[in-house]
């Protein structure tokens, strides 16, 4: 069984305390910034962080190594630059849009419904979220998400509960009637079932059937995964290695993009790559796109490892098998990656467990491994 993940979805409102600090979160409306707020996020990070930035898995961005008593200064500044919503629960909401969503186009419509209406929408736990996914083909079929807003084959809307194959019709005007049907059946559930389940949606549905109608309707079959590199109409997609930034690459971003564009997989969509020196990857060959690895020690109090160091390392010394997904993870929690992998290395009090094709809080294949133990481990199973 996994372990159950401390903490909660953090917000600029409701930071997180971490291992180097409090974790703010910025979350931006349609996953668009100017090159301006850019530059401010970068600037902040520099004078109440220590400079690093997260890519988060819902396109939020993340400052680290906020002190507490900067924090409120910190909250205030983004208040003015227009990076954080000005109720706490406008700025709770979990909302990733898909990748080529167009202003105006449904998705667009259906994400500013839910960005008009947060601030009423019942109290949901910290880490529930939406997904709005309206295109033609789906980009975000595997990124988390309690409730996804789609269409049919036809183009018509549906709602569909986390992993379920089919989900309740729906359309623009009875959009936000069927969320609140579909949370406050979430919500009750939550306190009819034992406390000891987490409140997400995926384990409800373990415990509770949705009622038929619910689950009447399938998606679009189209799906695909951004690939980094130049894609349609000139864009490129480029990945945050292992979902972190420095505030500099922030500053390279907005020399020559007027908007990025923060979107799933940890990527961001740029009309032009930056000329100066920067970490972003935009080639699809680059081995660091299979690897997800939480931000480790010291960084999280609860890693015993240098997650992504030793990602680097593995990397540099062609010791990680090819094409195949890892996971790096500082501890059993598995944060980064949620559904199975090829290769799980898990930190476990500073040695190392692997899983092969699980999960990083499952059994694992190998346990107590040392660095140099390791690394023999890993030369075997790359062949």
């Amino acid at each position: 069984m996994r372990p159950n993940r401390k903490g909660w979805c953090p917000s600029a409102h409701r930071p997180m305390m971490s291992g180097d600090g409090l974790l703010v979160r910025i979350k931006p409306a349609y996953g668009q910034l100017s090159s301006a707020q850019i530059e401010n996020i970068a600037d902040l990070s520099d004078e109440f962080g220590h400079g690093l930035i997260d890519v988060t898995s819902r396109a939020n961005l993340q400052l680290r190594g906020v002190q507490e008593a900067h924090y409120p200064a910190l909250l205030s500044a983004l208040k003015r630059a227009n990076l954080v919503a000005s109720q706490a629960n406008q700025d709770a909401l979990n909302l990733t849009l898909a990748p080529f969503t167009q202003t105006g186009s449904l998705g667009w419509r259906c994400a500013k419904q839910l960005y008009d209406a947060a601030a009423d929408f019942a109290e949901l736990p910290a880490k529930f979220g939406f997904a709005v996914d309206c295109n033609r083909t789906r980009y975000l079929h595997t990124a988390s998400a309690d409730i996804r807003i789609e269409t049919d084959a036809d183009g018509q809307l549906l709602l569909r509960c986390a992993t379920l194959p089919a989900g309740l019709p729906s359309s623009e005007t009875e959009l936000l009637a069927d969320i609140v049907m579909l949370t406050s059946w979430f919500s009750e559930q939550c306190q009819q079932l034992s406390s000891s389940i987490r409140q997400r949606m995926p384990d409800i549905l373990n415990q509770q059937k949705l009622p038929e109608q619910w689950v009447s309707a399938a998606p679009r079959p189209e799906t695909a995964r951004l690939q980094a590199g130049q894609v349609r109409d000139g864009l490129y997609v480029a990945a945050a290695p292992y979902g972190q930034l420095g505030s500099a690459d922030l500053r390279a971003l907005a020399s020559v993009n007027e908007v990025v564009h923060i979107t799933t997989g940890r990527c961001l969509i740029l009309s032009k790559l930056p000329t100066t020196e920067h970490c972003l990857i935009t080639n699809a060959c680059d081995p660091r796109l299979h690897i997800a690895a939480c931000p480790g020690q010291p960084h999280c109090q609860a890693a015993s490892i240098q997650t992504r160091a030793l990602a680097d390392h593995l990397i540099s010394e062609n010791l990680l098998p090819t094409g195949r997904d890892i996971h790096i993870s500082g501890c059993a929690k598995g944060c980064a990656a949620a559904t199975p992998r090829d290769l799980c290395i898990v930190g476990n009090q500073g040695q190392f467990d692997i899983v092969e094709k699980g999960c990083a809080w499952q059994a694992p294949n190998y346990t107590s491994l040392t660095d140099t133990t390791l690394l023999k481990q890993l030369k075997i199973l790359a062949g």
